[in-house]
């Protein structure tokens, strides 16, 4: 496995427990995200480039849920 996929893999199961809890999915998605976006702008990346970033990671999400509904 490369790097993405065990930090997909290790968020699944991170992610599986939260929902196990009884955490809802949309307070899941909205921390995830916002981690997400405030992890990369500390990392220098371009308020420009990270609202691209994540219109293209929302349009691979709903292209995948979509697959596996």
């Amino acid at each position: 496995m490369d790097d993405n996929e065990d930090a997909s893999a290790a968020i699944d199961q991170i992610v599986e427990n939260l929902r196990l809890a009884g955490v809802e999915d949309d307070a899941i998605a909205s921390a995830l995200v916002s981690k997400g976006a405030v992890n990369s702008l500390m990392a220098g990346v371009s308020a420009e480039d990270l609202m691209g970033d994540l219109a293209e990671g929302i349009e691979e999400l709903a292209r995948h849920l979509s697959r596996n509904p």
